[in-house]
């Protein structure tokens, strides 16, 4: 919601669109590169498109993928963890936010979420083990994008034409498209997954996974557009001071079951 209120409705459906086209392509060459080579590893595929070399350049590109996600994941808790901690009753007064523990308390559940969660996950063997969870993902991001809808539809109901008409269709800004682009490219950045998801296929065809890549990156694409122009209508002036759409939200049962649940998720 943040990037689509910085670039437009317009452009942001454009530059998300683009951003999913091309991952998706490049996902489909990391598969005919991957049958040519009869490689299904990503490591092993960059040996064995360009050597030794390859692989080291694989390997660090997979590292600092994994190693900024991690960061990006731990980020996004921590911002979170004082708003669940206030609501939950954990520490001091929800209203006040005062609590001369807090510091210790969020440290204390980013290890607990870390190696609670993280860790397990992180041991699995098998990638098809992560089914369950990312099935659970799938239907919380789907409950994100139904509260946000409603209340899209709640403004436009109360505020009528003038609504829609305050918001910004296209905002082409080059500073801002140069520096919200690579964000919507991360989103749909999966790479070091494709090929072990490849691999466990029954039939292992490429034609197989093109296809399966083709729906996973449309139906991602769909959310992301829903939660973004969403997200956008129904908080057209809060997430000028927030970069996470979740702490837009009034406190209320739904929303911190929302944001404990995609915090945990």
């Amino acid at each position: 919601p943040v990037v689509c209120s910085v670039t437009g409705v317009l452009l942001y459906a454009i530059m998300m669109a683009v951003a999913c086209i091309v991952s998706c392509f490049t996902v489909q060459l990391m598969v005919s590169a991957s049958q040519v080579t009869r490689e299904k590893s990503f490591v092993a595929l960059g040996e064995a498109a360009f050597g030794r070399m390859g692989a080291y350049l694989a390997t660090l590109t997979l590292l600092t993928q994994m190693f900024s996600t991690m960061i990006a994941f731990l980020v996004f808790v921590k911002s979170m963890s004082p708003t669940l901690i206030f609501r939950f009753g954990f520490a001091g007064s929800a209203e006040n936010n005062v609590d001369p523990d807090l510091g210790s308390k969020v440290t204390l559940f980013m290890l607990m979420v870390v190696l609670g969660i993280v860790l397990p996950l992180c041991m699995l063997k098998d990638i098809s083990a992560l089914r369950p969870v990312c099935m659970v993902q799938i239907v919380l991001f789907l409950f994100l994008v139904l509260a946000l809808s409603a209340g899209a539809a709640r403004n436009i109901f109360e505020g009528g034409a003038s609504a829609l008409l305050d918001l910004s269709i296209v905002n082409a800004q080059p500073a801002s498209l140069l520096t919200r682009f690579p964000t919507m490219v991360f989103a749909f950045a999966c790479h070091p997954t494709a090929l072990p998801i490849y691999a466990s296929l029954r039939h292992g065809t490429a034609q197989e996974m093109n296809a399966i890549a083709a729906r996973a990156f449309g139906g991602v694409y769909v959310i992301y557009l829903l939660c973004g122009i969403s997200g956008y209508m129904a908080f057209p002036n809060g997430l000028e001071l927030n970069d996470s759409v979740l702490e837009a939200f009034p406190p209320g049962p739904f929303p911190l079951f929302l944001q404990a649940a995609l915090v945990l998720a």
